[in-house]
C-alpha cells in the first residue's frame, strides 16, 4: 500500500466535532478553514493532535464568562507552501519561562488537576515524525496560539488519472486499519444492556463509527473474523463472557487488542473485580457516563495508543 494522503481541514473539522461542546462552555468557537493541499500521513493521528490542542485551549480559560472569551481554529497555506493549522485561545496564557518546556514529557502548564502533561509531548512526536513543526506563542493574561506546520504531500503522491485511460476509474485507497470509510476511528462497544448501548451510540456517534457487541462471546467472534479496533469499550460484568475473561482471551490470542480495552463499570462488585480494574491496561470509566468526560478520555487514549498496523 502506498503512502497515505490526508486532509488537514477534515482533521480540524473532526476535532471540532469531538471537543466543540466542551469549548463552547468556555468560549465562543470560531472556525475559518482555507482550502489546503493534501498532506502525507495519517489524518486521524493529526486529528488527535488537534483534539489535544483544542482541549488545552478550553482548559486554559477560566469558566463563567464564555461571552468574553474566544477559541479560534484556522487553516491556511503559507508562502512556502506548507499547510498551517492554528488554534488560539484568550485564556490564562503562559510565562516565557514555561514555553521552552511544554513539549517535555510530564511537564504541564495546565491548572492543577487538569492532566499529566503527556499529551503535548505526544503531539510533538506525531507532528515531527510527519516532517512538520509545532510552535507556541503565549502571553500571560492574554492567551495562547499553537501553530502546526505540515508539508504538502507532493506531486509524487498525486493520482495519475490524467495519464490513465478516460474510461478507467482510479481504485480507492485501502482504508487505514481500524478506520471507517469516512476516516473516523471505529470503536468496539461490548455491553449486554441494550439501553446503555443506545446511550453510548448517542454520546459517541458522530464522530466515531461504532461496532456493537451484546456480550463477550459476540465480541470474540468478531476477533475470530479478523476484526481489529483502535479502542475497545467493554463492560466488566456480562452474563456470557465477562470482562475479565474476555481480557484473558485477548491476552492469549490477540495481545495487541488486549492493550486497547477501556472497561466500563457501575462500580466493582467485589474485591477481585476492584483489584482487576486497578491493573487493567487502560483503567476504566464509571457509569453513568458524562459526555464531555467520556469523549475527552477516548480522544486522549486514541492519541496515546500506537496506530493499528495492517
Amino acid at each position: 500500500m502506498g503512502p497515505v494522503r490526508s486532509d488537514v481541514g477534515g482533521a480540524l473539522q473532526w476535532a471540532v466535532a469531538v471537543v466543540g461542546p466542551e469549548v463552547r462552555k468556555q468560549a465562543r468557537l470560531e472556525v475559518a478553514l482555507d482550502e489546503t493541499p493534501a498532506i502525507r500521513g495519517d489524518g486521524h493521528r493529526v486529528g488527535q493532535v488537534f483534539v489535544n490542542l483544542l482541549t488545552n485551549a478550553a482548559q486554559a480559560i477560566e469558566p463563567g464568562a464564555p461571552e468574553r472569551n474566544c477559541v479560534t481554529v484556522r487553516s491556511r497555506v503559507d508562502p512556502d507552501g506548507r499547510i498551517v493549522a492554528e488554534i488560539s485561545d484568550t485564556g490564562c496564557g503562559m510565562a516565557e519561562s514555561q514555553l521552552g518546556r511544554i513539549f517535555d514529557p510530564f511537564y504541564s502548564a495546565r491548572r492543577t488537576g487538569l492532566g499529566t502533561g503527556l499529551g503535548l509531548a505526544i503531539c510533538h512526536g506525531i507532528v515531527t515524525a510527519m516532517g512538520g513543526t509545532i510552535e507556541v506563542e503565549s502571553e500571560l493574561g492574554v492567551g495562547t496560539t499553537f501553530r502546526v506546520g505540515l508539508p504538502p504531500a507532493g506531486e509524487e503522491l498525486a493520482t495519475h488519472a490524467a495519464d490513465a485511460p478516460q474510461a478507467a476509474e482510479p481504485e480507492p485507497a485501502a482504508p487505514r486499519p481500524g478506520a471507517s470509510t469516512s476516516g473516523a476511528a471505529t470503536l468496539l462497544i461490548i455491553e449486554d444492556d441494550e439501553m446503555i448501548r443506545a446511550a453510548l451510540a448517542r454520546l459517541l456517534s458522530p464522530p466515531y463509527e461504532l461496532v456493537m457487541a451484546s456480550g463477550g462471546r459476540e465480541a470474540l467472534a468478531l476477533f475470530e473474523q479478523g476484526r481489529r479496533f483502535p479502542l475497545i469499550l467493554c463492560d466488566l460484568t456480562m452474563p456470557d463472557v465477562n470482562g475479565m475473561d474476555l481480557l484473558r482471551s485477548l491476552n492469549e490470542r490477540w495481545p495487541d487488542q488486549a492493550q486497547r480495552v477501556l472497561f466500563m463499570t457501575g462500580g466493582a462488585t467485589n474485591e477481585a473485580a476492584a483489584q482487576f480494574l486497578d491493573t487493567a491496561p487502560l483503567g476504566h470509566v464509571e457509569k453513568p457516563f458524562d459526555r464531555v468526560t467520556l469523549r475527552r478520555r477516548i480522544a486522549a487514549l486514541l492519541l496515546e495508543l500506537e496506530p493499528l498496523t495492517p
